[in-house]
């Protein structure tokens, strides 16, 4: 069965972020490093001032196909952009401050690694835009979570 474009990008950003797992200044081990796609998290992160959200114990990164924009730039040619949302998720332990600044390294690491016209494998999208916002939310911190958002805008031509 054909899988939407937006899909299919969505599942190549989580290719390339699993099998670049290793080169992240945290070397994160594999199994610590799991993206996933999905369409809606487990869980609003508005919603967890009570709860113990389960999972987050270790870093948890989802990724989303959010929006496609179509442009026809001619009779015979169109321009496709796909916004993909990566969110990075992580109860802090017992160093909140040094786990924080760990992991906004990580999400620059991250969007650094796409940026500059990246053409995502196994598709022929390339990055265009990125976007980290929030770099942390601070709301989360005070709950002792840590939330980043990162924004891909891909790019195709037909």
């Amino acid at each position: 069965m054909p899988k939407a474009r937006i899909l299919q990008a969505a599942d190549a950003v989580v290719e390339e972020l699993k099998a670049n797992a290793a080169t992240w200044s945290q070397e994160l081990e594999v199994e610590d490093f799991d993206p996933e796609r999905d369409f809606v998290p487990e869980f609003l992160l508005n919603d967890t001032e009570n709860c113990e959200l389960p999972g987050l114990e270790k870093l948890r990164v989802v990724v989303i196909g959010r929006r496609r924009i179509r442009d026809g730039l001619t009779r015979g040619e169109d321009q496709r952009d796909y916004s993909i949302e990566i969110g990075f998720l992580k109860r802090l332990g017992k160093r909140p401050k040094e786990e924080t600044e760990e992991l906004i390294l990580l999400v620059e690491e991250v969007e650094d690694f796409f940026s500059d016209a990246h053409e995502v494998t196994g598709t022929e999208m390339r990055v265009v835009d990125t976007a980290t916002d929030p770099i942390f939310d601070p709301a989360e911190l005070r709950r002792n979570v840590f939330a980043s958002l990162l924004v891909l805008t891909l790019r195709e031509w037909l």
